[in-house]
């Protein structure tokens, strides 16, 4: 955490925390933490396994039942909040998981009900800063960078420019086709100015 204080842009610093968090069983700041990481480090051996934590993470929470249009969802009940409370992130991101189930979303690639979840989960990130007070480092830290990212319509092309180590043509096509918004959000995550000591 210090060392993130001090440098944000430092990828393992970023990879390290969010195992961390994980086996701390801190799943929202894990999940943060981690697409932090592949924001600075998309494409690589690590970069693999820090995203299929995020996707994980992301599909955990629900599962299809032993009927057709049952769906069991999984509620965590008083998570840890010494991080900050996230515990409302983490109803919604069970129900998230439950949404892929809907006949509606039957016809979606993985990388489109990635970003449907990714842009939901942020979203209620984002409105969590009015309606809630709490503190943790995962709160003042990681939430600001990732609600700006809600408020400011970047949560797409995050989403592909962090996929980046699934080697789908799908995710390739997606970035060569924006560049330009790729662009924009790289400049803008770059320029972001990180919480300090």
């Amino acid at each position: 955490k210090d060392a993130l204080l001090i440098k944000p842009d430092h990828p393992s610093s970023h990879f390290v925390l969010s195992q961390l968090y994980q086996n701390g069983n801190y799943k929202i700041p894990a999940l943060l933490a981690a697409c932090r990481f592949l924001v600075l480090e998309p494409r690589t051996v690590r970069s693999a396994s820090a995203l299929k934590m995020v996707e994980q993470l992301i599909q955990g929470g629900a599962q299809q039942g032993t009927e057709p249009n049952k769906v069991t969802i999984f509620l965590e009940p008083g998570g840890k909040t010494d991080e900050g409370d996230f515990n409302a992130v983490m109803t919604a991101l069970s129900l998230l998981a439950a949404a892929r189930y809907l006949d509606e979303n039957k016809n979606k690639t993985e990388i489109q009900l990635f970003v449907n979840k990714v842009s939901t989960l942020l979203a209620v990130i984002a409105e969590s800063v009015s309606k809630q007070k709490s503190s943790g480092f995962a709160w003042d830290y990681y939430r600001p960078y990732f609600s700006e990212m809600a408020n400011r319509k970047f949560v797409e092309p995050f989403c592909y420019y962090i996929s980046q180590s699934n080697d789908s043509d799908e995710v390739e096509r997606w970035l060569t086709l924006n560049a330009e918004r790729v662009r924009e959000f790289l400049t803008w995550s770059k320029s972001y100015q990180w919480a300090k000591r």
